[in-house]
Parts: C-alpha cells; structure tokens; sequence
C-alpha cells in the first residue's frame, strides 16, 4: 500500500491558477472538476493528481465546493482571488499557500 503524496507548493499554486484560469477570475463561476483538471494539465506533469490539491485548497479556505444534484462544482473565495492575483502579478515573489486563509 502507497502512502499518497503531498502537494508541493507548486502543485498547490498550479490548481489555484487553473481554478483562476477556469472561472475566468470571477467570484460567482461554479466550474466541475474536469474543466479545473482540464487547465491543470497544462501547468503540471501527468502523473499528478490535482483533485487531492484542490482539497487541501478548499481545507485551507482558498476554494469553495458546492455540492450539486449532478456533480460537485468549485468556485474561488475571496482569499483564493486574492492570492491568485498576487501570484500572476509577483512571478518572483513565493505566495505562502501552506497558512490557512485569513490567518
């Protein structure tokens, strides 16, 4: 039996952004896990698995889940645009995802 692998702070980063990417940096988009997975593909090597990062996000306060009658939708918080944001605007600057939001 695997113990299963933590995100780093690039995969954490890298879901943000795709969740960033796939609600078009609104506060109101509900978008499914596959048009997040989807954008995700495209910032981290194959063999991750972005639904377990998108978890901890949503553990830590940065992304919201919505459950629905036919598949679960996510959407940013306040705190996740935030972070976003200062993400794509300081490329040299490291945004600490590992604190909780709001703390």
């Amino acid at each position: 039996m695997s113990v299963p692998k933590k995100c780093s702070e690039k995969e954490l980063e890298a879901v943000l952004l795709a969740t960033y990417d796939a609600t078009d940096g609104s506060l109101n988009g509900h978008v499914p896990i596959e048009a997040i997975t989807k954008k995700t593909k495209r910032h981290l090597d194959a063999k991750t698995d972005p639904t377990r990062c998108l978890r901890k996000l949503v553990a830590k306060g940065y992304v919201q889940e919505h459950p629905t009658r036919g598949s679960t939708t996510y959407q940013l918080t306040r705190c996740g645009l935030t972070a976003a944001n200062q993400i794509l605007t300081s490329s040299n600057e490291k945004f600490d995802l590992s604190v909780k939001c709001g703390a």
